[in-house]
């Protein structure tokens, strides 16, 4: 959804999502939401039915930016989706373990040079990618 905003806006971006990059040797690739010369992102779901698991996926897209940053000098930047914190479906507890875990990894994120983007929709997601772009 985030790429179909992102080409929109600029449809010769199109070749840079999915993109696979070799990280440390040759003996596996990986794939990126978005692989540019000049920036490195992933995207990921923060499911507040499923929340620890989803950090735990969050910091290894985290790891995987770091590595790229630092092996090839690119820009690395999660862009990380939750439901909207308004939502009647969330209950007062999900709504806080949201706020906290993106407080969290924003910080974790920060300690490895990795630019974090917490969103509740599409539109603001977009918005982040094309200015790290």
């Amino acid at each position: 959804r985030v790429r179909d905003l992102v080409l929109i806006k600029n449809n010769r971006l199109a070749a840079y999502f999915n993109k696979e990059a070799y990280l440390l040797g040759k003996r596996r690739v990986t794939r990126f939401g978005f692989l540019s010369d000049n920036l490195a992102a992933h995207f990921g779901l923060l499911q507040p039915t499923n929340i620890r698991n989803s950090v735990r996926m969050a910091r290894g897209l985290i790891t995987e930016l770091s590595i790229a940053n630092r092996s090839s000098g690119r820009s690395a930047m999660l862009i990380l989706g939750y439901p909207s914190l308004k939502s009647p479906t969330l209950t007062d507890k999900e709504r806080s373990a949201i706020e906290d875990y993106t407080e969290e990894l924003g910080l974790e994120a920060n300690e490895f040079k990795v630019k974090f983007e917490g969103t509740d929709n599409d539109g603001d997601a977009c918005k982040a990618l094309m200015a790290a772009i």
